[in-house]
């Protein structure tokens, strides 16, 4: 289990990034969408993400923080920003709580 906690401040909010991040097709869709077994797993996430408010901790077991970092390093983002980058070394070091 791995626990992120939903930073947020005044034009950036980690869960609506994550949100993001979670509903693009892996690698943003480069082979032309996605499967039904990633779709599951970012559902999986979704539940977990959309419900949380800025602040909050989500606990993620394994196999869900494990799609989402590989959704983090495969992902196209449009911008460079510290913030981003912030949020997603955070996500992929996260340790283990249990």
């Amino acid at each position: 289990m791995r626990t992120i906690e939903l930073k947020a401040e005044p034009g950036f909010d980690y869960r609506d990034v994550l949100l993001a991040i979670v509903k693009a097709p892996m690698a943003n869709g480069a082979q032309g969408g996605t499967q039904l077994e990633a779709m599951r797993a970012d559902i999986r996430l979704l539940d977990k993400l959309e419900p949380a408010k800025p602040g909050d901790k989500v606990d993620l077991e394994d196999a869900d923080w494990g799609h989402v970092t590989n959704k983090i390093r495969t992902y196209q983002f449009a911008i460079s920003d510290r913030r981003v980058v912030q949020m997603c070394d955070e996500i992929i070091g996260a340790e283990q709580t249990s």
